[in-house]
């Protein structure tokens, strides 16, 4: 059950609240945090794990699971793939 939390979360972070796309615009469009393309137009950069529906699911669930004191990735992997599955069905 905190595995379908943990990616429920991930995946509302990363995809469904738009709060990442709205970070990186503000980060771009302040010069903090971009790269240039081939015509030197400011371009948007990942904000890797934050930005991934996997990464940050691994990420939580896997924090999760040290918080508990258990020393496995066994939540990250589930939650990981709980964030994947619910993004594709968003999609």
């Amino acid at each position: 059950m905190n595995s379908l939390l943990i990616g429920l979360v991930a995946w509302w972070i990363a995809e469904g609240s738009g709060i990442m796309q709205d970070i990186k615009w503000w980060l771009c469009e302040k010069k903090l945090w971009y790269r240039l393309d081939q015509f030197n137009i400011p371009q948007q950069r990942r904000l890797k794990p934050f930005d991934c529906v996997v990464c940050l699911g691994f990420w939580l669930g896997f924090f999760y699971n040290l918080n508990e004191g258990l020393y496995s990735p066994v939540y990250g992997i589930m939650a990981s793939s709980v964030g994947l599955f619910i993004s594709k069905i968003y999609k």
